[in-house]
């Protein structure tokens, strides 16, 4: 096995493709119901607000893509912006693996939920591990099969889930048009307050499905062109934010026409009740294959974007040499299958859908808050304007106070995990680093 360069395969719908169809996962068919369920219309503002922040996010990793294209996306950047301070490029680098490692665990759990809705077969913690570890297996398989293949499958599972799903939202709320007029809680006053902690909360549950601006940083390396990267961040993103409002409304109409019908069935499944309601048995099937479908798209549109991040930070000695190794399709198949593990472990400590989508929410907030500030440390070199670099700081920020004041419980696992894995990498790192001035020191003397 060689370790050499990546292959600029990506076309730019490819490219897109990858971003949607790490954003449109679990989050839209799963997530996004637990949200209008428990906020009503302020999961609205919720939605509208993330996808403000994610435009923010979005164009720090745009600038620093154009300037600096590697594969390593917020890892790279921040060795760049600061390439004399280690711990930092530590604390990010494993803090980003964490993040979509449990990304991976959350897309490849509500598969599994959905895979027992379609077969109507009641749900067991033993079966959704089982389904769950498998999904990640399989993945794993096809992304060390080639960058090229994977763009192809992520091109056609992302346009046939968005297809589908604008056919079936434009459907339903033709059929379950009505008004809005359902509270955030049914004997709870709205007041500022309330509005602030729903839109707060609402944000923290959902952002994860707007992650998807860094899987397209990490293919900056096998961009057929330079420039692919900005226009998809952006393309991606509208198109996300669309789909996600005009989702969140079917749900609402649906709620607000029959709340006993939803009121007793699995949350984390909500949006397949809604197409029972609107079209039949028919509806839940063909939501419940969508569901299936982009989940194991933004499952393998994350693995793929892990594994560039452990093939860049390998390339730059914080991880050992081995784990960059190329395959015979110029994959850094030891990566995958490294992060594959790390995402079976997660499934295993933890199955609760809500509490992986805040944690790993929790996580990739805090690495584009650190993006965004790497930005702000160079923005000159990237032109980029000060006030959306500090914009970009400021908002993931709040999102983050918020996930640990509403749910702290989401707190521990995260701080745990990452440090953790930062302790690992740190470890690693060290005996890397004496290994090398080792060898280097015996060639001198030979």
């Amino acid at each position: 096995m060689k370790k050499g360069a990546l292959r600029k395969d990506l076309s730019l719908a490819e490219i897109v493709a990858l971003g949607i169809g790490t954003m449109i996962g679990g989050t839209v068919f799963s997530s996004l119901g637990i949200a209008v369920f428990s906020l009503g219309r302020l999961s609205l503002l919720s939605i509208i607000l993330n996808s403000l922040i994610a435009i923010l996010i979005g164009y720090n990793y745009a600038k620093l893509s154009a300037r600096y294209p590697s594969c390593g996306a917020s890892y790279s950047f921040i060795a760049k912006a600061f390439p004399k301070n280690v711990l930092l490029k530590l604390i990010t680098g494993y803090v980003a693996l964490f993040a979509y490692a449990s990304a991976i665990s959350f897309y490849a759990l509500v598969f599994a939920h959905y895979i027992h809705v379609l077969l109507g077969i009641s749900v067991r913690i033993f079966s959704i591990i089982t389904i769950a570890i498998t999904l990640i297996v399989v993945s794993v398989i096809v992304n060390m099969m080639g960058v090229k293949k994977t763009g192809i499958l992520e091109s056609l599972l992302s346009y046939f889930k968005l297809s589908v799903l604008i056919i079936v939202i434009l459907i339903g709320l033709l059929l379950l048009h009505g008004s809005l007029s359902i509270k955030v809680h049914d004997d709870a006053p709205i007041t500022i307050t309330t509005i602030i902690k729903g839109m707060l909360y609402g944000s923290t549950l959902t952002f994860l499905g707007f992650e998807g601006f860094e899987t397209i940083a990490n293919a900056s390396e096998e961009s057929r062109e330079r420039h692919y990267v900005s226009k998809a961040i952006y393309l991606s993103l509208i198109t996300v934010s669309c789909i996600y409002v005009l989702t969140a409304l079917l749900i609402l109409f649906a709620i607000n026409s029959n709340m006993n019908k939803l009121s007793c069935v699995h949350v984390e499944t909500l949006l397949s009740n809604v197409a029972l309601m609107a079209f039949g048995s028919i509806g839940k099937e063909l939501i419940s294959l969508c569901a299936l479908v982009a989940t194991i798209s933004a499952l393998n549109g994350s693995l793929y974007a892990v594994s560039r991040l452990v093939y860049a930070m390998s390339k730059d000695d914080i991880l050992p040499d081995y784990l960059g190794r190329l395959n015979k399709h110029d994959v850094p198949y030891r990566s995958i299958m490294l992060t594959g593990i790390i995402s079976c472990l997660l499934i295993v400590f933890n199955q609760k859908v809500a509490q992986l989508s805040e944690i790993t929410s929790l996580a990739f907030l805090l690495i584009f808050m650190i993006t965004s500030f790497a930005n702000l440390k160079v923005y000159r070199e990237t032109s980029s304007r000060m006030i959306l670099c500090l914009l970009g700081i400021f908002f993931p920020l709040i999102l983050i106070l918020s996930t640990i004041s509403t749910t702290p419980s989401t707190l521990i696992p995260f701080v745990l995990w990452t440090l953790l894995l930062t302790t690992i990498g740190l470890i690693i790192f060290v005996i890397n680093r004496c290994s090398s001035s080792f060898l280097n020191h015996t060639r001198v003397i030979r």
